[in-house]
């Protein structure tokens, strides 16, 4: 599931998407209804805005060297 949604959210972001994007195309379908949140502490859009941030860093740390 993790890296399903990873990649689903890494190659919205090699297309060019932001966050907003990449989060209204629902990259963890499939997976909201058994695992997901609307509410509480740790929601599914926090999760894929984590995954979409650590994704984002990976990519600028790759530019650099």
């Amino acid at each position: 599931m993790l890296t399903i949604i990873r990649d689903r959210v890494q190659d919205l972001i090699a297309r060019g998407k932001n966050l907003q994007q990449v989060q209204a195309a629902n990259p963890a379908r499939g997976y909201t209804t058994r695992y997901g949140a609307t509410s509480g502490d740790w929601t599914t859009s926090q999760f894929v805005a984590a995954v979409y941030q650590s994704l984002i860093q990976e990519r600028r740390g790759a530019k650099k060297k």
